[in-house]
């Protein structure tokens, strides 16, 4: 019990989620789960704020994979759209060589 809140990634949350569905656990899991979601979605949009455009993707992707049922998954959806908007908008605005 003491080990469904102090796993520190995404992914092995995930996987005790698919392995054990319905078990005991599952709240204290799924709850740890939508903190470490939570936490990785406000380090990705800072990694976008300072321009590491890739790290900030990676850590969006993470999360649409392993969390893509969860409430955070349609703030990374909605700031994803945001993102694409922006890039296009910088690749527009740059002129080509």
């Amino acid at each position: 019990k003491s080990l469904a809140g102090s796993y520190t990634k995404l992914e092995n949350g995930y996987e005790f989620r698919r392995k054990y569905p319905g078990s005991e656990f599952e709240r204290p899991v799924r709850d740890h789960l939508v903190k470490l979601a939570s936490e990785t979605l406000h380090q990705a949009k800072l990694y976008q704020a300072v321009g590491e455009y890739q790290k900030a993707l990676d850590h969006y992707n993470q999360i649409l994979r392993y969390c893509s049922d969860l409430p955070v998954a349609d703030q990374v959806k909605e700031t994803m759209i945001d993102f694409q908007e922006v890039q296009s908008s910088i690749k527009k605005s740059t002129p080509s060589m």
